[in-house]
């Protein structure tokens, strides 16, 4: 499968976002603890890509993913809000 699109973070490291709402580096492996996400989140990370490090992705994704299940609704802004204050700690 080839992928949807491509995006760079923040120290340069390529992200391949694929339709089924998996996410991969740039050599097809699949981040770390991170398989499929819901597709909604994968639409909000391929946009806000550059504002994370590669190992600050796991923590994003997750972060992400747990907002998603309690508010699926939740807009660009609000992810955003959680993973920066989850980062911050």
């Amino acid at each position: 499968m080839l992928p949807w699109i491509r995006r760079t973070t923040a120290d340069g490291r390529d992200l391949h976002f694929y339709p089924d709402g998996s996410i991969t580096g740039a050599m097809g492996y699949y981040l770390r603890g991170v398989r499929k996400i819901p597709i909604s989140v994968s639409r909000w990370l391929s946009g806000d890509a550059c504002l994370f490090d590669w190992d600050e992705l796991p923590t994003v994704l997750k972060t992400a993913r747990d907002l998603h299940k309690r508010n699926p609704d939740a807009l660009p802004g609000d992810y955003r809000a959680a993973v920066c204050k989850k980062l911050r700690k």
